[in-house]
């Protein structure tokens, strides 16, 4: 290894470069000095000039802020093996170790090497490996060194014959120097480049001024500010380019203080800085609000050498103030405006602000347990403070609004000493784009929770009697039923009225309706305030109660049977309708899939029974009883063969529009005309098909005949309704089943109504409700039948995908007299249109109760108004 250019006196003399390398030298300064501003450049002109040594390949090094060498060019002879020299050069660390490399940074020497594979320096493994492979003969590492220091390294390297000599090594060294003094000012112009990049990337203005108030810096953010150029600006006093109009101290910095006479400037310059607000125009005409701060330079003895001012444009910033004012006025304004108490909350739950009813309601002695509270309250702590469970877990959901984690919150609770008849629905909202907090609001909701309740009392009960009906005697009797343990045991008895018929027969429906109600008030009278009594429909009665033994159910029913044969005065006449009772008891749950109505089926055998040997009396359910069962399996099985035995047949009712009492579409009913027992009433044969299943088949052929018929039809904007069971709907392949009926037939899905009973509900109304939604993507309608009478109405209505609503004729039937039925009529149709569907009124009979409907706004009505049922082009026909 050969050192070359050190100072110490023990490199040999070299003899005076030539003249062609002098001229080499002086091109590659020329074409340094024009990359003055490239670093990238500078290291590529230095590799280039070190082939010209001649060398076959050169690698440039730089040093990085760690103190590494980073590869930063390659130049080979060969340009195609370039880009694999450069590959192989950067997985070598050229520091790894104490070496040749780390020595020529530290003297600022250049080294030779003269035997092959560098086997003379002390290099990395990897770049000895490289130069075998590359058959390198001689090399010349060279530092790269600026005025402050080394920039990094370079290498050249010969390879096959001839070798690089000490000539070409002080050659390359004045290369590499000269390089570095170039690279250095590259590398200061890059920063000064950097630096200015980043001034002019800052949003707020920066000017800098000498200590004779003249521009030295003037960035992108203060020409757009003013209106002047840079180039116009630097070198000019700043006082020329802009005045201060105003000016308004900001205690935001230490030394900050009032302006008196001379200025900000002067004010920074005496007190060592200034921050404020300045109401500024410039030269250029345009005049902006600041926010400024002014920092003092000082030299290297402490001395005033100028100033630095950043200015913030304050424009938009007063704007959306002002905005802020006007739209903060409004809010108040609008929820004054409100008619429900309104507050809004901080992120912490207090409320900040409140409209003059919430205000108002503090004083209020039945204001809620949810408020209002003052201003500056903490009303979610108030919440969290609450005993009450549903409140407790109001103030979690209101928790998550004010963390962004939800966006509306609701609770619908009662009010403090106002009885329960008193309302209140909480919303809060989260407020967007305006910070943390949320919008509290509370409005009075009485009149809906008494119209709530209403509704669910009649869809619960009776409405003639009081009692519960069927849809909540099925509810309460399964709850009873999943409690038998085998430890108590449960009686179901089964009332059903003598003589009910020869009195409404004979007395008429208006003294059947006090008889019925009579009966109710007798039965309530002897049963316990635990038991269960409903109305299962039309004079049948049932009782529920929990008893030790058969004994005390057969008791109770004997003392029922004695209450109903007391005669009951109605008027002035005493009718005694008599009672017969079919008596059940069981200590577990009934086996199968329907235990309900397997309790209900065998108290209605007994009951039967009774009703057989005499009437007046009441029947233990029995087994011999259950030949009964076999008589309805009879009945069953010729249900079957009926659909194979043509026995079937469809009959038509229309329904029409109230307005204009045009036909809208009609509904399908079935009939069974028996070969031996002639016509059996829908009453008779429907319950049997729906227990033996049947059903399933008879709704299928009626579906089939039903989509058959209207697809003949020339009018192709009639609908047709069809009845489809609880048992039906529920069956496999239902949905399948319509749409192959649907494609048989070729009617437009729309023209076909599904129409179903809360009955279908009861037992899973999770299946039905996925039925009715695969039914809906069919593109079918879908009717809930018989609105009203049970007690799924209200709470299914929200969640199942319905079209259409039918009102029960029991509510049709007291208009337009009755001003209960009035208002049930009304607040269904009202519920109704407020979610969309269309409502239709069953049972109209009299052109009065079509007036009433029309004037409430019915939308379809049916009945014998228009006359019987009939076959399909007869009931088409028939005129209004």
């Amino acid at each position: 290894m050969v050192s070359v250019g050190s100072d110490s006196g023990a490199a040999p003399l070299r003899p005076p470069v030539s003249l062609d390398r002098m001229r080499h030298l002086v091109q590659v300064g020329d074409a340094l000095a024009a990359a003055t501003d490239d670093v990238a450049a500078v290291h590529r002109i230095l590799a280039e000039a070190m082939l010209d040594l001649p060398a076959d390949w050169a690698a440039v090094w730089a040093l990085d802020t760690h103190g590494g060498l980073e590869l930063v060019e390659v130049r080979h002879g060969d340009t195609g093996r370039a880009a694999s020299l450069r590959q192989r050069l950067a997985a070598v660390d050229p520091l790894a170790g104490p070496g040749s490399l780390e020595e020529v940074l530290r003297t600022g020497d250049a080294v030779r090497a003269t035997r092959p594979g560098l086997r003379d320096l002390q290099v990395p493994a990897g770049l000895a490996a490289l130069a075998r492979d590359h058959r390198v003969t001689s090399a010349v590492l060279a530092p790269v060194v600026g005025r402050r220091g080394a920039l990094g390294v370079v290498l050249a390297a010969r390879c096959g014959t001839g070798l690089l000599s000490a000539a070409d090594a002080d050659f390359a060294l004045a290369l590499a120097r000269r390089a570095g003094v170039v690279l250095e000012t590259a590398r200061l112009i890059e920063e000064v480049s950097c630096q200015a990049a980043v001034l002019d990337s800052v949003s707020d203005a920066v000017i800098a001024v000498d200590r004779d108030q003249l521009v030295t810096t003037w960035n992108a953010a203060a020409e757009r500010m003013y209106g002047i150029a840079s180039a116009t600006a630097l070198g000019r006093p700043l006082g020329e380019l802009v005045a201060d109009d105003t000016c308004e101290t900001e205690e935001l910095h230490p030394v900050s203080a009032p302006i008196g006479h001379g200025g900000a400037l002067e004010q920074a310059v005496r007190l060592g800085g200034w921050r404020g607000r300045v109401r500024q125009t410039s030269s250029a005409g345009l005049s902006v609000d600041v926010e400024t701060s002014l920092a003092v330079r000082r030299d290297g003895r402490g001395e005033y050498d100028g100033l630095v001012a950043v200015n913030r444009d304050l424009t938009e910033v007063l704007a959306a103030r002002a905005a802020a004012r006007a739209q903060e006025t409004f809010t108040r304004d609008l929820m004054d405006a409100l008619d429900s108490r309104a507050a809004v909350l901080d992120g912490n739950g207090h409320v900040v602000s409140a409209n003059t009813r919430w205000r108002a309601g503090m004083a209020e002695r039945d204001r809620c347990v949810c408020g209002p509270v003052p201003e500056g309250t903490d009303w979610l702590g108030g919440l969290r403070d609450c005993s009450l469970g549903d409140v407790t877990d109001f103030a979690a959901e209101v928790e998550q609004v004010l963390r962004g984690e939800r966006a509306l919150a609701r609770l619908e609770c009662r009010c403090l000493d106002a009885g329960p008849e008193r309302a209140t629905a909480i919303e809060v909202a989260r407020l967007h784009g305006v910070g943390d907090g949320a919008v509290v609001v509370q409005s009075d909701v009485s009149w809906r929770r008494r119209l709530e309740d209403e509704l669910t009392h009649r869809a619960t009960h009776d409405e003639l009697t009081g009692l519960p009906n069927r849809a909540a005697l099925m509810e309460r009797l399964q709850a009873s039923v999943r409690r038998l343990d085998g430890q108590t045991m449960l009686a179901v008895l089964f009332c059903d009225l003598d003589g009910f018929k020869d009195i409404n027969d004979g007395l008429g429906h208006a003294v059947g309706d006090q008889v019925l109600v009579a009966v109710a008030r007798r039965l309530r009278q002897r049963c316990r305030q635990a038991d269960v009594v409903a109305r299962f429909g039309g004079d049948e009665f049932v009782v529920v109660l929990p008893v030790d033994d058969i004994g005390k159910a057969r008791a109770t029913a004997e003392r029922l049977v004695e209450a109903l044969g007391e005669p009951i005065a109605v008027g002035d006449a005493e009718v005694a309708p008599g009672a017969s009772i079919g008596v059940t008891v069981v200590d577990r749950m009934p086996e199968g899939d329907d235990p309900v109505g397997t309790l209900l089926r065998d108290a209605d055998t007994a009951m039967y029974h009774a009703k057989e040997r005499g009437r007046g009396r009441h029947e233990l359910f029995t087994a011999r009883l259950r030949v009964d069962i076999s008589e309805r399996l009879e009945y069953a099985s010729a249900l079957r063969r009926a659909v194979g035995n043509q026995e079937l047949d469809l009959i038509f009712q229309t329904r029409r529009y109230c307005g204009d009492r045009r036909v809208a579409g009609v509904e399908a009913l079935i009939r069974w005309r028996h070969k031996e027992l002639g016509p059996v009433p829908p009453a008779t044969f429907i319950p049997i098909a729906e227990r033996t299943g049947r059903i399933v088949e008879v709704g299928g052929w009626a579906l089939q005949q039903a989509l058959q018929q209207m697809a003949e039809l020339e009018d192709r904007r009639l609908t047709v309704a069809v009845n489809v069971s609880p048992r039906q709907l529920v069956a496999p392949r239902m949905v399948e089943q319509v749409d192959e009926a649907l494609a048989a037939s070729g009617l437009e899905p729309w023209r076909l109504v599904l129409e179903i009973t809360e009955g279908a509900l009861l037992d899973d109304p999770l299946l039905a409700r996925t039925v009715l939604t695969d039914l809906r993507r069919l593109g079918v309608t879908i009717a809930l039948d018989d609105f009203g009478t049970g007690w799924s109405s209200m709470s299914y209505l929200r969640t199942l995908p319905v079209d259409v609503i039918k009102i029960d004729r029991t509510f049709v039937a007291d208009l337009p007299h009755d001003p209960d039925a009035c208002a049930v009529v009304a607040a269904v149709l009202g519920l109704g249109h407020g979610m969309g569907l269309v409502v239709v009124a069953e049972g109209v009979e009299a052109e009065n109760q079509l007036d009433v409907l029309r004037d409430m706004g019915c939308d379809e009505y049916q009945g014998f108004i228009d006359g019987l049922p009939g076959a399909l082009p007869d009931v088409l026909a028939v005129e209004p």
